[in-house]
């Protein structure tokens, strides 16, 4: 069986997580995959020759270039910088078929649901009929999307979240823990969600809300990636 080799970019905490995913699934799937960890690329300097979870840091993102035969995948995630994935997918350049797409055993992915390049799907979480799922977006333990919902690229969506049916979330938005989100609702680009919110109305860019229901604490619609995403339309 072939192995790819995966680079994983960035050396902190959502990367020593993904790295120990990684090889539970490799365990649970009696070693049945199609990819081997070969080391972490940060973008802190100082961190290159050491060791994280096991697996070498092999130096800077800009050193990607140097490994031709890898594919990657994006570790990083950060709430206060909730575009921070796209910024990584943007400034490496890559092409679709250079960035791995990782879902655990235990997830459940139906058929008729798609997949983006780098998506990463955590145990428990579910991607149900007809739901579509951008590049680089993460979905961690027991997310759930429902049938025909679409979540934009670059996107995280943590533990416990909800997402109902026929729901449309933008790009680079984050939705807190234990949030949920009623079918039908828009959820505009560059969007915070706090933790256990109700979205129960659409949100526009750069808002961030929460609450039961959630409501704007403050307006962050000036934000770039939200101009720019309006641009774009």
């Amino acid at each position: 069986m072939r192995a790819d080799p995966i680079i994983l970019l960035g050396a902190g905490g959502g990367t020593r997580e993904l790295i120990t995913l990684m090889r539970h699934a490799e365990y649970y799937s009696g070693g049945k995959v199609t990819w081997r960890i070969e080391g972490v690329l940060d973008d802190n300097g100082d961190l290159a020759g050491s060791v994280v979870a096991g697996v070498p840091v092999l130096g800077v993102l800009s050193d990607a270039s140097r490994h031709a035969g890898a594919k990657f995948i994006c570790g990083i995630a950060n709430a206060r910088d909730r575009a921070i994935r796209l910024k990584v997918a943007e400034r490496m350049g890559f092409p679709d078929e250079r960035w791995a797409t990782f879902v655990h055993p235990q997830a459940t992915v139906l058929d008729t649901a798609v997949l983006g390049p780098g998506v990463i799907i955590y145990p428990h979480a579910v991607v149900s009929s007809d739901a579509r799922v951008g590049a680089h977006t993460l979905a961690y333990y027991g997310a759930v999307v429902h049938h025909d919902s679409v979540v934009g690229e670059g996107c995280c969506i943590c533990a416990g979240v909800k997402i109902a049916g026929y729901v449309s979330i933008g790009r680079g938005c984050y939705l807190g823990m234990g949030a949920t989100v009623r079918d039908r609702v828009r959820i505009g680009d560059a969007v915070l969600v706090g933790m256990g919110a109700a979205v129960v109305r659409d949100v526009r860019p750069g808002e961030t809300v929460a609450g039961v229901p959630a409501r704007p604490l403050h307006d962050s619609g000036s934000s770039a990636l939200a101009r720019r995403e309006t641009r774009k339309r």
